[in-house]
């Protein structure tokens, strides 16, 4: 009895595996029956998970498939700054946009000094006159007939003007240097050089940047204006002063707070050759040189010092300190 009551329970026990084997190839999923794994149902299934949950990374299950943006990526260093907390911010008013966007203002000059050859003695007496309509602004002047920078052995110009700065501390500075100048030069070393060549140049180009730095090493903002010689009347001294102005010129345009002041058509016709006669600004033919064909008259002067002054108005705060315009625009 004990022995078929074993063999009873044992085909119970067959019979009930072979249902569950039967229950698990029916219901069972697809990967179950086979050891590779179908790749488009997975891709399928990767589908639906991103479109249930959007924050689940879509990861690539092709081992031979590669994304798009699969590679090293380039990541450039940058400095952090802390952030800072700010206050309420609000948008300016138009007023203090005008005052942001407003140019600088122009300096009001106390102090002028006019310095040159025997041109700028004219010169220099006219920018007087005009000056004495601005009591508020000191006016001091040195003119030295027949010097310039190419002889200090006659007159020292470094020495005179670096007194003249320390004595006068002037803002606005005045300079016309060029009729005296076509003449051979010694450098430092004690080498000559020729007019008009290019060791010249350079040499006049280093003595003319020594004025300048002259200029602002009692006041740094202080401003230069040099103006050029007019034109001549003899051919010869007419092409070297042309030479000297333009080496003025070109030595000014690299230096800070620094003009040349044009004159050239100022004393001439109307096709640039010289004139001792010229037409004022009223209209009338006035004499504006000296039967020399170099100096000039008082009227000559004037002329010149309307050029001055409309450039340093340009640069300066004149009308601020002057009683009357200092600028003659009808004689």
């Amino acid at each position: 009895m004990k022995e078929m009551a074993c063999r009873s329970g044992r085909r119970r026990t067959a019979a009930g595996l072979g249902l569950v084997v039967f229950l698990a190839a029916v219901f069972a999923p697809g990967s179950l029956m086979s050891m590779r794994v179908p790749i488009r149902e997975v891709a399928e299934t990767a589908f639906l998970v991103r479109r249930e949950a959007a924050s689940v990374i879509r990861m690539a299950v092709d081992p031979m498939r590669r994304h798009p943006l699969d590679g090293r990526l380039d990541v450039r260093r940058a400095a952090l700054v802390p952030l800072r907390p700010v206050g309420k911010r609000t948008l300016p008013s138009p007023a203090a946009r005008r005052i942001v966007n407003a140019p600088a203002a122009m300096p009001s000059p106390r102090s002028v000094l006019v310095v040159g050859d025997s041109l700028s003695i004219t010169l220099a007496s006219a920018l007087e006159r005009r000056f004495a309509k601005a009591p508020r602004i000191r006016f001091a002047k040195l003119g030295k007939v027949s010097s310039g920078l190419a002889r200090p052995d006659f007159f020292d110009w470094d020495a005179n003007f670096e007194r003249l700065v320390r004595r006068h501390r002037p803002d606005t500075v005045v300079v016309m240097i060029a009729a005296n100048d076509n003449k051979t030069m010694h450098t430092p070393a004690g080498r000559a050089v020729f007019f008009p060549r290019r060791d010249w140049k350079a040499e006049y180009r280093r003595r003319v940047r020594n004025l300048a730095a002259a200029a602002r090493r009692r006041n740094p903002g202080a401003r230069l204006f040099w103006v050029g010689a007019p034109v001549m009347a003899d051919p010869g001294l007419n092409r070297d002063v042309g030479v000297v102005n333009a080496v003025v010129a070109e030595t000014l345009a690299g230096e800070e707070n620094a003009w040349f002041v044009e004159t050239k058509q100022i004393l001439a016709d109307g096709e640039g050759r010289y004139a001792r006669r010229v037409a004022a600004p009223s209209g009338r033919r006035v004499t504006v040189r000296a039967g020399d064909g170099v100096h000039l008259t008082r009227a000559g002067g004037e002329l010149l010092a309307d050029a001055c002054l409309k450039a340093m108005e340009a640069r300066v705060d004149l009308a601020a300190l002057a009683e009357k315009p200092l600028v003659v625009s009808e004689r």
